[in-house]
């Protein structure tokens, strides 16, 4: 699966240094103008699908981008994080308690490990359901963040200790490949050197993700034991 990131365009309280949150707020100007562009800018990509979080900006994002070119999914585990008592308040104010609420959440919001994991909870679903789809998201910076830890290597303080610089879009790939029992147990994976195992078992599969290298996914069923 191929994944294209893009943040939503530019609303009133980015213009006026406001943390959002879950406070829903709509598109200025710019921002409009901005998501015509973005419009502009995938018309000549490939694109099956478009999956985006249920907050005004991101639809109206992908409302004036693309109308109803594509088939969509909105999702509200795409959602930005939610700074709770301090959803809409001032930059200033909530941008330097982030690194503090990696575990601890905002009082009546979350940590960012919940919203890491709710966030990949979407992606690994997603890549169950549309492995061979290419897809746009349109979301958030807490989005994001789901794809750099899943697929890019980052840790979550990574992340938040990464200055925001935007850009017109990021690519991400979720390879799928199928082991046998014999090359799990015995570790002789293919084209990569598993140097660590990060192991969920559930009903029907477990996943190891290999750190070697970032972009490879590996899905091992229990349909081959």
């Amino acid at each position: 699966m191929k994944i294209y990131f893009a943040t939503h365009a530019t609303t009133t309280d980015n213009e006026t240094k406001i943390s959002s949150g879950w406070k829903d707020v709509g598109l200025s100007k710019l921002g409009v103008k901005q998501a015509k562009e973005m419009g502009e800018r995938f018309k000549d990509i490939k694109i099956d699908l478009i999956c985006y979080s249920d907050l005004k900006r991101a639809i109206d994002t992908v409302k004036i981008a693309f109308g109803d070119k594509y088939p969509v999914i909105i999702d509200k585990r795409l959602r930005e994080c939610n700074y709770g008592d301090f959803n809409g308040k001032p930059w200033e104010i909530v941008e330097p308690m982030r690194k503090e609420k990696i575990k601890e959440p905002f009082p009546n919001g979350e940590s960012y490990e919940q919203v890491v994991a709710r966030v990949q909870d979407f992606y690994h679903e997603l890549k169950e359901k549309y492995p061979e789809k290419t897809v746009l998201v349109i979301g958030h910076r807490a989005t994001q963040y789901g794809l750099d830890t899943l697929v890019g290597g980052k840790t979550i303080e990574e992340c938040l200790n990464t200055p925001f610089k935007w850009q017109p879009y990021w690519e991400y790939n979720l390879w799928k490949i199928i082991l046998s029992k014999k090359m799990f147990s015995t570790g002789k994976l293919p084209f990569v050197r598993c140097y660590q195992k990060k192991i969920k078992e559930s009903a029907d599969r477990v996943n190891v993700k290999i750190a070697a290298l970032p972009l490879f996914y590996i899905n091992y069923t229990k349909d081959n034991y």
